[in-house]
């Protein structure tokens, strides 16, 4: 870090890693799924620790939702397959997740809003060790339709009821 930076904020993949290895002392925000703590972002959830902490938008509480709307999209599904690498540290999560694959999850919109709101409050004082990783509370269904028309599926009216937006 060459120049002097008052807060990293970053999103998604290795990147909240990367920031980390590149400074222990530079406050990081970050808006991530996974196995945060496997991964050693921080410490823990309610006490991340060091000069870490953020949005946690993926959880493993979110599997028996979407394999319920999965059940209701492809009812007469006997198996669903999802392809990992076992070699990546968050496979634990994927695994929670291999049978969910319709569009359930948090709201990234509420997720960055709220590493803004964390990134404003270290930029007035707060340390991010003391400020607890927070978990999404806001979750959308997307359907998109015409996904579902070239995979020769249809959408029962009772998901299309539900969803928070339908891509046409």
């Amino acid at each position: 870090m060459g120049r002097k930076v008052d807060v990293i904020v970053s999103f998604g993949g290795g990147a909240p890693r990367a920031a980390k290895a590149a400074s222990r002392t530079i406050p990081i925000v970050f808006a991530i799924g996974g196995a945060l703590i496997a991964i050693g972002l921080v410490a823990s959830l309610a006490r991340p620790g060091g000069n870490v902490t953020g949005v946690s938008w993926l959880g493993g509480e979110l599997t028996s939702k979407r394999l319920e709307l999965m059940s209701e999209l492809v009812p007469d599904a006997k198996s669903i397959a999802l392809l990992v690498n076992p070699n990546n540290p968050q496979t634990r999560m994927v695994r929670e997740m291999q049978e969910a694959a319709i569009s359930y999850g948090a709201s990234l919109t509420a997720a960055y809003r709220q590493v803004g709101i964390y990134a404003g409050k270290i930029l007035k004082g707060s340390k991010p060790a003391d400020l607890p990783v927070q978990q999404s509370t806001i979750f959308e269904l997307v359907v998109n339709l015409k996904t579902a028309k070239a995979l020769g599926l249809t959408i029962p009216p009772s998901i299309l009821s539900r969803a928070d937006e339908v891509i046409e």
